[in-house]
């Protein structure tokens, strides 16, 4: 019996020391701006977007997230995963779609989680990230890369930091978000959709769209959930030193 259960626990040690090892692989792979163009990033952007749909009291909603490892773990607006801790539902990309397995970890100020389907691919996941440390601009120009029906959309607008930055000491949400305007950026269904700047780079995922035909909606920095991602990585490596 202790031999079995000294096995089980080398099996969990591997498995958690895999995973460890792609969300650090991820993590350097956005990290280096120059490995890639600015094309490049976008088009496996737009690869790397995910159609979330989610299947909740008799109703469908469908929304957006990003890819982050082959073998399904991605990253999306909380709300978009509806309000059971086990989502019914699936995510789609190009060709297929998966069943979400589970949610393993939020942030609930943020709006934000990180998320695990069935599916195993070889998609290419590497792609610009902004860097937020540096300094806040205005963008002149913004694209929100969806997914609708395993297609992929692209509509543009226009981001300010500039309500945002007065605030930045007020609170995590504040902190975390910036607003953007388009006439058809800022809808119903594009929550979770990836908000990249002209330069390749992806800036944040749309959290909350628009009301009452205002067009604008707000969007979690990539900053935010990249800290999300790190978070999930310790809790992991914690469990596999068995502290």
């Amino acid at each position: 019996m202790k031999i079995f259960e000294k096995f089980i626990k080398k099996v969990e040690r591997k498995r958690l020391n895999d995973l460890i090892s792609r969300l650090d692989s991820f993590s350097k792979q956005v990290s280096l701006k120059d490995s890639i163009s600015s094309y490049s990033s976008i088009q496996n952007l737009a690869d790397c977007v995910l159609e979330v749909r989610i299947n909740e009291n008799g109703n469908c909603y469908a929304s957006n997230g990003l890819l982050i490892t082959n073998d399904g773990y991605f990253l999306t607006a909380l709300h978009c995963l509806g309000s059971n801790p086990e989502p019914q539902g699936v995510v789609r990309d190009n060709h297929k779609e998966y069943n979400i397995e589970k949610i393993c970890a939020v942030s609930k100020n943020s709006d934000l989680a990180l998320a695990k389907a069935k599916m195993n691919n070889n998609m290419e996941i590497n792609y610009k990230i902004y860097d937020f440390s540096n300094s806040h601009e205005d963008f002149n120009l913004i694209k929100i890369i969806t997914r609708k029906d395993f297609l992929v959309h692209s509509s543009y607008g226009f981001v300010d930091f500039s309500f945002f930055l007065q605030y930045a000491n007020k609170s995590e949400m504040y902190q975390n978000h910036f607003s953007f305007t388009g006439y058809d950026v800022a809808i119903k269904g594009n929550s979770g959709g990836l908000i990249v700047n002209n330069q390749g780079e992806l800036i944040g995922l749309a959290s909350t769209c628009s009301k009452n035909g205002s067009y604008a909606g707000n969007a979690v920095k990539i900053s935010r959930a990249l800290s999300l991602v790190d978070t999930f990585k310790k809790t992991l490596e914690k469990k596999m030193t068995g502290n």
